[in-house]
């Protein structure tokens, strides 16, 4: 799904602004032997403070660059460090890496909050996400040791998400892994929500075209790599997760851990993802 097909439809709803390159602005600096972690803020006409690590290999090249995108939890690394420890070792492996926070980094303590039943107040959080991640995109794409043809997207829980979201309306993503991830925002914005049938009917109806799964649909020339906790049954229910899959619209492998949602935590979970990036990237 590309801009122009949102335009058609009168729904341009992600719309960024080419015209200048997001600004970068350094934050924190770590030199190590064979890498740098670098925490910086990116700038955008809406919010001058997105911030992120950037992880790039010392050694002079174009490289593969993965996006990671975190889950919501209260917890410690329900932010851009969730990832940090296997960005070093893709970034290692020849790889740059961008570990962004998102609007829901440090739960409770977070940019935004949805309501779960004023569809137009969490309408305005995916969008404003999904508009972030995509300056995030076009920033790394202006950066000289990025190879623009070997990107991908690796998320997890309301990270995955909001990557599936980008995954179908950017182009040239290569590759994907979504970890515990559903079918629709509404599913889990409305968790434990006491409303009247109607009104939730209503609000369904009304973040439906925000689906992450409508955006699987339209993938194209992307390969995906999904990744499920057998014991995960209370977020993501398996006919949830065999929905996502089955509408996901390109190469795609699915692979359930016996693990629950944290499946960040489990170390052959982690292996099979780096693999699989690598062999995905080359």
């Amino acid at each position: 799904m590309t801009n122009e097909i949102f335009k058609n439809m009168g729904k341009d709803i992600f719309k960024i602004v080419e015209s200048n390159i997001p600004e970068m602005k350094l934050i924190k600096y770590l030199d190590k032997k064979t890498l740098s972690i670098s925490e910086i803020s990116i700038s955008t006409p809406s919010n001058d403070a997105l911030t992120a690590f950037y992880l790039k290999p010392k050694k002079k090249g174009k490289y593969p660059c993965v996006l990671y995108s975190h889950w919501l939890a209260n917890k410690h690394d329900a932010n851009k460090t969730e990832f940090l420890s296997e960005a070093e070792q893709l970034c290692n492996k020849g790889y740059v890496c961008l570990l962004i926070d998102t609007v829901f980094a440090n739960w409770p303590k977070t940019r935004m909050k949805w309501k779960g039943d004023d569809y137009k107040h969490d309408r305005q959080i995916v969008i404003q996400q999904i508009v972030e991640l995509r300056y995030f995109l076009f920033w790394i794409r202006t950066q000289p040791e990025i190879d623009v043809n070997r990107i991908a997207l690796v998320g997890h829980d309301f990270g995955a998400m909001f990557n599936a979201v980008l995954s179908g309306i950017e182009k040239n993503i290569k590759a994907c892994v979504f970890m515990a991830a559903i079918s629709d925002f509404s599913d889990w914005f409305t968790l434990r929500k006491k409303m009247t049938d109607a009104d939730l009917l209503a609000y369904f109806k009304n973040m439906s075209d925000l689906a992450p799964i409508k955006y699987l649909e339209m993938a194209n020339n992307t390969s995906f790599l999904f990744q499920f906790g057998k014991k995960d049954k209370s977020f993501v229910p398996k006919e949830n997760a065999d929905l996502l899959v089955e509408k996901t619209n390109g190469n795609k492998e699915v692979k359930y851990y016996d693990e629950g949602h944290a499946i960040h935590l489990n170390a052959t979970a982690t292996t099979d993802r780096i693999n699989w990036l690598i062999k995905q990237l080359g």
